[in-house]
Parts: structure tokens; C-alpha cells; sequence
């Protein structure tokens, strides 16, 4: 994988996004390479709708070449009060995705990747379609 890949999962809660990035940096993945967003932290500062919040984080997503259907995904998920965490793993792709997997988290957008209704895959990259939880997992473009 490139080192350019970016991978942006949503979590239920801004604590457990910010968790997850807490569990990135514990494996070793530099903070340069993690994003968080949520209605307090995404572009703007705090203080903002959540509507807002989440368009811009839509804008940001989008200036770094995440598909438009992937950049509302993830400004919904804000919007509604989530986490978003975003990583460019590079060679460590598939252990980032391992850490949001064990985490709980939406795939909403992996390069080379798109998230899926559930039942719609079975398993790509080694990450199978989650069931049951309403999560998906990852099918190739």
C-alpha cells in the first residue's frame, strides 16, 4: 500500500475515537499521520453546529482525496455527535485497520477501498463485514 493511503473509520463517541487514536500512537503510529474530528475538534474550533462542524470536516476530507460519498460520511457522523479518526498508515495499513476493527469502528473510507452495506462482502484485506452491530466492513471499488 501506498504511504499515502488514508483510512477514516467513525466511532460512537468522540471518547472513543479519542481512544483509538490513543491506541494508534501506543502501536507507533507517528500523530502526524492521525486525524480527529468531532463537533469540538474539527476545523474552527469548537463552538460550532454540528451541522457546521461536519461540513467542514466534508471540506477537509475532500482536500486530502477522500471521495465525496466517504467526506459526507464522515461529516454526518460529526454531525450527529460522533468520532471520526483518519490515519495514513502506509505499510502498517492493515494494523491500523486491525486497531479500529478491535475498536468497534465504521470503515468509511479506506484508499482503494469503500465501505459496504452490511452482507454486501465477506472480506477484503482481511477485514470481513461486520454483522449484527449494523458496521461495515471493507469491499474493494
Amino acid at each position: 500500500m501506498s504511504e499515502r493511503m488514508l483510512t477514516v473509520a467513525a466511532f460512537p463517541t468522540p471518547e472513543r475515537a479519542a481512544h483509538a487514536v490513543d491506541e494508534l500512537l501506543r502501536a507507533g503510529f507517528e500523530r502526524a499521520a492521525i486525524g480527529l474530528f468531532s463537533p469540538d475538534t474539527a476545523p474552527g474550533g469548537s463552538g460550532r453546529s454540528r451541522q457546521a462542524a461536519g461540513a467542514a470536516v466534508a471540506d477537509s476530507l475532500a482536500g486530502q482525496g477522500v471521495p465525496e460519498a466517504a467526506a459526507r460520511r464522515a461529516a454526518d457522523a460529526v454531525a450527529r455527535g460522533e468520532g471520526v479518526v483518519t490515519v495514513r498508515a502506509g505499510a502498517r495499513d492493515r494494523d491500523a485497520v486491525q486497531i479500529f476493527r478491535d475498536l468497534g469502528a465504521e470503515f468509511l473510507h479506506a484508499e482503494g477501498m469503500d465501505a459496504v452495506p452490511v452482507g454486501t462482502a465477506s472480506s477484503v484485506a482481511g477485514v470481513p463485514s461486520r454483522g449484527g452491530d449494523g458496521r461495515a466492513g471493507l469491499s474493494p471499488r
